[in-house]
This record gives structure tokens, sequence and C-alpha cells, in this order.
């Protein structure tokens, strides 16, 4: 994965990842500990443009958007940070102790050090837990690639395009209003 890859010499579980440090920032990916660099302006601003696009959409439900750094307890040692998450309709909205359910829809922003294990071992991954759509979205290409996780389907959407969830109903994404 390149210089985001913290290497030790034993596997870490989701409670050895839990009692890292506040000022500690990373994932926990098949068991090993992945520190991630700060990302950049333009990443940070595609996040907050579509966690803002996709509040308006669910109006009074905007409580179910979430943004990294959120925990997603995937199992003993994979606790993924999408970028933004959307978690089911009609669930318990946030309180001090509450705990995140599975998402239903995850969103990663690529970069290079880590597109690979966003594509390949974080979506099978998520998949198997319930979440049912992801969107990886390539900044450089620029599209977004729509992944539905239940059947394997992938729609990718390039310039000119809109990018449409089939989990969060009537949501649409015009490309050339987004990047």
């Amino acid at each position: 994965m390149g210089h985001g890859v913290v290497a030790f010499e034993k596997m870490f579980s989701r409670d050895e990842f839990e009692a890292m440090p506040d000022e500690w920032r990373g994932e926990l990916i098949m068991g090993e500990l992945v520190m991630a660099p700060p990302p950049v302006a333009y990443h940070q601003h595609l996040v907050t443009e579509l966690s803002t696009r996709v509040c308006i959409h669910l109006g009074e439900e905007r409580w179910r958007v979430l943004v990294a750094p959120v925990n997603v307890n995937v199992d003993v040692y994979n606790v993924y940070q999408p970028d933004l998450i959307v978690l089911p309709a009609g669930g318990e909205k946030p309180s001090l102790d509450w705990e995140i359910p599975i998402p239903i829809w995850v969103v990663e922003i690529l970069s290079p050090s880590t597109a690979q294990y966003d594509r390949d071992v974080k979506l099978p991954r998520l998949a198997g837990k319930g979440v049912l759509e992801a969107w990886l979205i390539d900044p450089w290409a620029p599209e977004i690639a729509v992944h539905r996780l239940r059947d394997g389907t992938v729609q990718r959407y390039g310039a000119g395009e809109t990018a449409r969830s089939l989990t969060v109903p009537g949501f649409r994404l015009a490309l050339a209003d987004f990047f």
C-alpha cells in the first residue's frame, strides 16, 4: 500500500486498535495498522460537497450521514474509516454511547496510496457485512464507480454523466457539477 502502512510483527485486533492513542489516525485492515496520511484539500472538498448534497437529499434524516474519521467495525481484524457513510433508514439516532451500525452505503475518495486496498480488500469484506453500495470516486479520471455489492455489478460514470444511487432512492450526482 505504500507509505501509509505501519509495519508490525503481529496482527492487531479490534480491541487493540480501539486502545490506540486518540492522536493516531488510521484503519485496521486484515490485522495491520494502516496509518492514513492527511487528505489533501481537494479530497476534503469532495467529501464535504458530497456529504452536503446527500444531507440535503435526506432532509430530516440527514443524521444518517457521517464522514471520516468514523469507525466501521467489520470484524475482529478489520475496522475501516470510509470517507462517507450512510446508515440504514429507521435506525437509532446517534447518542453519546451509540455504536455505529453497519452502513448501507460507503464512499471512498481514491488516492494512489489507498486505491488498491479500497477496491480489492475492503469492498469484499464490506459486502460480506451487508453494505449494499459503495462509490469509489477517482478524482484523477474523474469518474465515479458505483458498486452494487449484493450482486457484484459496477456502473462507471464519467464526464457529462449523472451517477445514481439505488440504496438512497432518488439520489443523483451530476459529475459536471461535482468535479
